[in-house]
């Protein structure tokens, strides 16, 4: 079974990282280097795994702002 890097720590995943030019260049590489456009997805999925991405995990909602709350953001506005 495969591991995304999201589930490793950053030290063993920090070899794996890349810059987002690196990565764009990659999906590009994937996407002209053929005309069918079922091997485009394969190619797409490869670098997908090559790279461990996953699914993005939405962060916790903020709780709602109370109108008790309102006075405290206009006033850090005035500072």
């Amino acid at each position: 079974m495969q591991r995304g890097l999201g589930q490793l720590p950053l030290g063993a995943r920090s070899h794996h990282l890349f810059s987002a030019e690196r990565t764009i260049r990659s999906f590009q590489f994937a996407v002209n280097s053929v005309d069918d456009p079922a091997a485009q997805a394969r190619n797409i999925l490869g670098v997908i795994r090559h790279l461990g991405l996953g699914p993005n995990i939405p962060p916790e909602p903020l709780p709602e702002i109370a109108r008790e709350d309102v006075h405290l953001v206009a006033w850090a506005a005035v500072l």
